[in-house]
C-alpha cells in the first residue's frame, strides 16, 4: 500500500470513499458511530486536505484506506492521566481511519498506524493519542496489538455522537 497525503482536489474522493465506509458500517455489530455528512463533515474533510493532514492508502491508484493525523483533541482528553506530558503540538492525533470493506482483514489498517508511528518519530512527536467509541472492537484490539496503552474510558463529547463513552490509547514515543 501507497501512504501519501491526499490533496485538496481530491476532495470528492475522499467524501465518496468516507461515504461508503460510513453505508457499509451503518449495520456492522462494531461500528466506529459515524454519520454520512455528519462525521465525517465535509468540512471536517475540506480542513483536513487543505491543511494536509488526511492521508490515503491506495493501491493501483484507488483509495483502500485512510486516516487523518493533526493535534486537534476535545477538552476531553484532559481527562486522562496521560503517560507522557507534553504540549499539543507535541502529540500526534489520530482520526477517521478506515479502509475499504473489501480489504478487511489485510492488515492495512495496521499499516496506516505503523506509518503513523514512524512519522511521528521522523517528526519529533511525543506521543500518539486517539480515542475509540467503546465497543468498536476491532479498534479496541488493534491499537494494543500495536503498542498502545489503554488509557481508560470516558465521557467524551463529540457533536455528532453528544456525550458518549470512548476509550482513550496513548503510544509513548
Amino acid at each position: 500500500m501507497n501512504i501519501r497525503a491526499a490533496d485538496e482536489q481530491e476532495f470528492t474522493a475522499v467524501r465518496a470513499f468516507y461515504h461508503l465506509l460510513t453505508d457499509a458500517m451503518a449495520d456492522a455489530p462494531y461500528s466506529p458511530g459515524w454519520k454520512k455528512g455528519i462525521y465525517p463533515s465535509d468540512e471536517d474533510l475540506q480542513t483536513a486536505l487543505r491543511e494536509q493532514t488526511l492521508f490515503l492508502g491506495t493501491e493501483d491508484g484507488e483509495i483502500v484506506a485512510v486516516m487523518v493525523r493533526n493535534h486537534a483533541c476535545v477538552e476531553d482528553y484532559a481527562l486522562a492521566n496521560w503517560q507522557v506530558e507534553a504540549l499539543p503540538e507535541e502529540v500526534t492525533v489520530l482520526h477517521m481511519l478506515g479502509v475499504h470493506p473489501s480489504y478487511r482483514g489485510k492488515g492495512l489498517a495496521k499499516e496506516l498506524v505503523k506509518w503513523a508511528i514512524a512519522d511521528a518519530k521522523k517528526r519529533g512527536q511525543k506521543a500518539i493519542r486517539l480515542d475509540v467509541l467503546t465497543g468498536n472492537l476491532p479498534a479496541e484490539r488493534l491499537y494494543p496489538a500495536l503498542g498502545f496503552r489503554w488509557m481508560g474510558r470516558f465521557d467524551v463529547y463529540y457533536p455528532d455522537t453528544g456525550r458518549t463513552k470512548y476509550d482513550l490509547f496513548e503510544y509513548v514515543l
